[in-house]
């Protein structure tokens, strides 16, 4: 069930171990790993319900009606580079390539690790997903994702993993290729993966107002969770010294299936700031994670067609390096 009501604030602080191995896989287990930009970008998380329920198939949707087609650009697009950078350290770059065509859409998120985590574990990754829209008045009901598919190469190991979706059935995720049953399928009901969750999300963002909330139900084929987003006033904040106006959206990871104790404890109250473009893109800006380490950041750097810009090559470059799947 999808609810709107006024924005409050939370804390923003996380403290991960100390050692450099610990220290990369607190860094691994961030949620723009699993949701999409985290994702996207944003992003696995947390762990028992505690009581939360899902959207299901005859749950009443309490948001303002869909933006009416003819007001959607047309082709709405971007394919920019981002960086994430953990306590200043240079962590990873990625691009995303995302389109929304009104009555569609598709989206690319391609990985490349950089300093301490090129050093070691050498991290590949991409996922790309695509879905539908239709003319629904809720934009809940007006979604319709056609899959997920996220592959991933590190030191030692590499894998796939994936959401499907299938008429009359909740989404279910896969494993290399085999069924992940960790999450039981009456609370998968009515769940997003990560970029129709985003894709989703955007259309919303269009007509929010500041101080309305919305409860996004994602399921990234492994793990459950919502994200409880709350709108924010706009803002001017510096982007590589320049000022670009922005939109902010204040994302509460809330755990509902999938979790262990441990990881669910580590996510607990914790929110990550995800500003989005103010002039009518709602481009991602600026994600942002505060920590005992510093602040984990991942910023927009610009268009991949820039000449001044190299975006990560296609996985496909490396997985006939290694043909090892985990398990």
């Amino acid at each position: 069930m999808m609810r709107l009501f006024p924005t409050r604030t939370g804390s923003a602080s996380i403290a991960p171990p100390g050692s450099v191995r610990q220290i990369l896989l607190w860094f691994s287990q961030l949620p723009w790993r699993t949701s999409a930009l985290a994702v996207c970008l944003g992003l696995p998380l947390l762990a028992d319900a505690g009581g939360q329920t899902p959207a299901g198939p005859g749950d009443r949707i309490e948001v303002r009606p869909a933006t009416e087609p003819e007001t959607i650009p047309h082709r709405d697009h971007f394919h920019d580079l981002f960086t994430a950078h953990l306590g200043g350290l240079h962590m990873a770059d990625f691009s995303v390539n995302f389109t929304d065509r009104g009555s569609s859409f598709d989206a690319k998120l391609v990985l490349e690790s950089r300093g301490l985590l090129e050093t070691f574990r050498e991290l590949r990754a991409m996922a790309q997903g695509s879905g539908r829209f239709t003319d629904a008045l809720s934009p809940m009901k007006s979604i319709h994702p056609e899959g997920y598919l996220r592959v991933y190469r590190e030191t030692g190991k590499a894998g796939i993993k994936e959401v499907r979706y299938s008429l009359g059935h909740p989404p279910e995720g896969y494993n290399n290729g085999k069924e992940d049953p960790r999450v039981p399928p009456e609370l998968r009901w009515g769940a997003l993966d990560p970029f129709a969750t985003f894709a989703l999300a955007r259309r919303i963002l269009r007509t929010a107002k500041s101080g309305e909330r919305v409860i996004l139900p994602v399921f990234d084929g492994k793990l459950r969770y919502d994200f409880q987003a709350d709108v924010g006033d706009s803002t001017t904040i510096q982007v590589n010294d320049a000022p670009i106006k922005t939109i902010p959206v204040t994302l509460e990871p809330l755990p509902i299936s999938g979790f262990s104790k441990r990881h669910a404890r580590s996510w607990e109250g914790k929110t990550i700031t995800l500003h989005f473009s103010a002039d009518g893109m709602l481009t991602p800006i600026k994600l942002i994670l505060n920590s005992a380490l510093g602040g984990f950041i991942i910023t927009r750097v610009g268009p991949c067609d820039s000449p001044q810009i190299t975006c990560p090559i296609p996985l496909s470059k490396y997985l006939s390096a290694n043909n090892h799947l985990d398990n």
